[in-house]
């Protein structure tokens, strides 16, 4: 398990998803797929990982 934390220019949320997503997903030839989520917010807690990602992949942040 791994995580990545970046910064991103306002605006830049999906491309950046969906970019990090495919790069990661592919980063590794497996016998089976590599699991890949985003998660997004202003603090590492607040971008946790929810079970269901919305339409663009994106995980929203866990209600607690």
């Amino acid at each position: 398990h791994d995580e990545l934390v970046l910064e991103i220019a306002p605006g830049e949320r999906e491309r950046v998803a969906e970019l990090v997503s495919a790069e990661m997903s592919g980063a590794f030839d497996l016998a089976v797929p590599l699991d890949v989520s985003v998660g997004v917010g202003d603090t590492w807690q607040s971008a946790a990982h929810c079970p269901r990602p919305g339409r663009s992949g994106l995980r929203r942040p866990c209600r607690r």
